[in-house]
């Protein structure tokens, strides 16, 4: 695919030209693993030898409804390898993959995602894009993150975003926890914002996870004050509170605008897909939209190889054009919903799926995967003692 032309596919483009685009790109992508990775060529052979998948190779992939027929790696995997510390098993042959970022390890073992250099430029770009298009963050605009600086995480949810910001805003970005610190995090963020507002004009945008700004609003609300940012309020990272239990959604937007003096349209949750390395702004109508080179589909938790209807709950499934590191095929852990098909227009007029994050799905791997794994291991260590 040719990421030079990603402009001429914008959020208002026809739905056939978006699924010819995604087409080309994940067929395209397919081949490349099936041709020169060695783990995943053997995973879709061995699921068909375990009985809990078809045989499937690129020449099976004519049409955009074929797409829904390509293996997909369960989360668990990754997580898996990762806990063993063998994530370099899954890593395709001859590729440098030498930059990594975990997830933020809430159920346990942080998840370990290995890069290479051309991977990540490539999903910058459409993070970019995506940025621009469904948030309207600009070049002049500032971003304060009420999460810890890059040196101090490997977190996709702070790695991915500050790529992402640093290709729009260049170095108009701050952090609100650059130090360790003993005052009020609602304090931190005034003297801040006294610092950076330099003009009454200015777009500060705000970027962290929803108990941070739980925290900070509570702490505004108590003391009647309002600090007005101008900007968006991005919100990112699970939904739980520090101390347990769930933020709940309304409360929070209504909070966040009342005490930031914005819109409740311009508080925008996002979902971060820490499996592909992408994220999923929501529009002003609080619909959360797939990038455009991204395919998502929604499968029965009974069988992921079979996909649900559009409105149906199922397990969330994304597959990549961008990343050659590792197969980016995966069908994740989490519960969730199409609300707007790739054939329909959302209604902030804009093209491409919409989804909506339900819930952590309950169990772990199905049977036939984790004996599937446990196979695929050990033909890759009796490779490695040839």
């Amino acid at each position: 695919m040719n990421m030079d032309n990603i402009t001429e596919f914008g959020y208002r483009t026809e739905p056939e030209k978006i699924k010819k685009r995604k087409l080309e790109g994940i067929k395209s992508n397919f081949k490349y693993f099936y041709d020169h990775n060695s783990f995943y060529r053997r995973y879709c052979e061995t699921i068909h030898e375990y009985g809990i998948g078809d045989e499937i190779s690129p020449e099976d992939i004519k049409t955009y409804e074929d797409l829904y027929k390509i293996p997909l790696l369960p989360s668990d995997f990754f997580k898996e390898l990762s806990a063993r510390g063998l994530e370099n098993y899954i890593i395709t042959d001859n590729i440098k993959a030498n930059i990594f970022f975990t997830t933020s390890g809430t159920t346990g073992t942080q998840t370990k995602y290995l890069f290479d250099e051309n991977s990540l430029k490539l999903i910058n770009e459409e993070n970019i894009f995506t940025c621009k298009e469904i948030l309207n963050v600009k070049e002049g605009d500032k971003v304060i993150f009420l999460a810890p600086p890059p040196e101090r995480s490997r977190s996709g949810l702070v790695q991915g975003a500050y790529r992402m910001f640093q290709g729009i805003v260049k170095d108009n970005i701050y952090f609100l926890y650059e130090e360790s610190i003993e005052k009020e995090s609602s304090k931190i963020l005034e003297e801040l914002m006294k610092k950076i507002k330099k003009e009454p004009g200015d777009k500060i945008h705000l970027y962290g996870p929803p108990f941070v700004y739980y925290e900070i609003a509570k702490e505004l609300e108590e003391k009647n004050k309002i600090i007005d940012t101008g900007g968006k309020c991005m919100i990112t990272g699970g939904w739980k509170r520090w101390k347990g239990g769930e933020i709940p959604r309304e409360e929070l937007y209504n909070l966040i605008a009342e005490r930031f003096n914005i819109e409740k349209k311009d508080v925008r949750d996002g979902l971060g897909l820490t499996d592909i390395f992408m994220w999923c702004p929501e529009c002003e109508y609080h619909k959360k939209h797939i990038p455009l080179g991204i395919h998502v589909s929604i499968r029965d938790p009974e069988n992921f190889n079979i996909p649900v209807e559009s409105g149906e709950e199922g397990l969330l499934a994304f597959m990549s054009p961008y990343i050659k590191s590792y197969p980016p095929f995966v069908v994740t852990g989490d519960i969730g919903v199409e609300t707007t098909s790739v054939e329909e227009f959302c209604e902030c007029g804009r093209t491409g799926n919409t989804i909506e994050h339900k819930r952590r799905a309950r169990g772990t791997l199905p049977r036939g995967c984790a004996l599937v794994l446990e196979e695929l291991i050990k033909r890759m260590e009796n490779e490695e003692k040839i």
